[in-house]
């Protein structure tokens, strides 16, 4: 499958571009950023099925990796990225009903859960181009646009109603429709896992707007899509007709499936924006600056305020993040930036965590 865009003439013409700059030296660069984001436990109970999890509540996971080496010259650049996004949304009914299962807690009679559930994830593979240009003094850009293969598909989510008939036993019934490479939620059998192929622009700007006032901002994914070919769907309504008790003393339900299980040509899936704006204020006479942070990812803006001091060429800044209890920490030097996030020092008992790394 080809897709056809007009800027993806900037990947075919960075070659030639490189070539055409002969008195400029090529620059090695790398970068790597991870966000991990467990709002109901810790992220650290995750893959132990939210067991001794200290359950808060809450309705978003979401884990996103970004990693991406290359070459620069001039403006130009070229690098090969590697991406993986995770994203869970759900009500805060969905997840009570979730730990009280894995967590074996008794279920309240008279009570009824309304689950919703959505899910994201991908895995992506390829090339990312780059443009550096100034259109005033005062005005930095950097645009960038990836063109990658993508695996690892699930897309979609459930909607139904759980009742509790004693306080280890209820029914259900549940409209899932999903796509996927696995299907981890009925295990069919002989699924072909299918493949994608992706793209997008991101955008990194800086601003001086005074003297003292200026702005900062890096986007991704201002415009994305992945296409995928021939994706396994499921589309049904699963009833709790199939019980067991184990030896928890719980029921365990063979979900009962009535629907279909086929395959979709064609699927578009859309990628959700991420990126950091930052605002920074500079005092009179001074080498502190204060600042106003603005924070996206698994659509929701979460807002930060700090402080940067200079150290020479370098500089250390501190952003305090009231929504997600977490403070992070960053420092730039000429060749090299450091960047990390989190709500608490022990990472065992840590909600949220974002580290970034940049050679320059």
């Amino acid at each position: 499958m080809l897709l056809y865009k007009p800027y993806y003439l900037l990947l075919l013409l960075l070659p030639i571009s490189l070539q055409a700059q002969p008195t400029e030296k090529l620059t090695p660069f790398a970068r790597f950023e991870t966000t991990l984001f467990s709002e109901p436990v810790l992220l650290s109970s995750i893959s132990n099925a939210w067991k001794d999890g200290n359950y808060r509540g809450g309705q978003q996971q979401f884990a996103d990796l970004w990693i991406e080496a290359g070459v620069k010259k001039g403006n130009w650049g070229l690098s090969t990225l590697y991406r993986q996004r995770q994203q869970y949304d759900f009500n805060k009914e969905t997840a009570g009903f979730y730990n009280i299962l894995e967590n074996t807690h008794n279920l309240t009679t008279g009570k009824n859960y309304a689950i919703e559930l959505q899910t994201q994830r991908f895995t992506a593979k390829g090339l990312r181009g780059s443009y550096y240009f100034q259109p005033t003094n005062n005005l930095s850009l950097q645009v960038g646009a990836s063109l990658f293969k993508t695996s690892n598909l699930m897309s979609g989510g459930m909607m139904g109603l759980i009742t509790p008939l004693s306080s280890n036993d209820y029914n259900y019934q549940v409209d899932v429709d999903y796509l996927y490479n696995e299907d981890v939620l009925l295990d069919r059998p002989n699924v072909n896992a299918p493949k994608g192929q992706g793209y997008s622009l991101d955008l990194q700007l800086k601003w001086q707007a005074t003297k003292r006032i200026g702005l900062s901002l890096d986007a991704k994914d201002i415009l994305s899509a992945i296409y995928w070919d021939d994706v396994p769907r499921t589309k049904a309504v699963l009833t709790s007709n199939i019980k067991t008790v184990g030896s928890d003393g719980f029921v365990k339900i063979q979900p009962n499936l009535s629907g279909k299980e086929d395959y979709l040509n064609s699927f578009k899936q859309d990628i959700g924006h991420s990126g950091h704006a930052q605002l920074h204020y500079s005092l009179n006479h001074s080498k502190q600056t204060l600042l106003a942070d603005a924070k996206f990812f698994g659509n929701t803006i979460y807002a930060g305020f700090g402080g940067k001091t200079k150290i020479g060429n370098s500089s250390i800044a501190a952003s305090y993040y009231p929504q997600l209890k977490t403070l992070s920490l960053k420092y730039q030097g000429k060749k090299m930036a450091v960047m990390l996030g989190v709500d608490n020092i022990k990472l065992s008992q840590a909600n949220t965590i974002w580290l970034g790394v940049e050679i320059n």
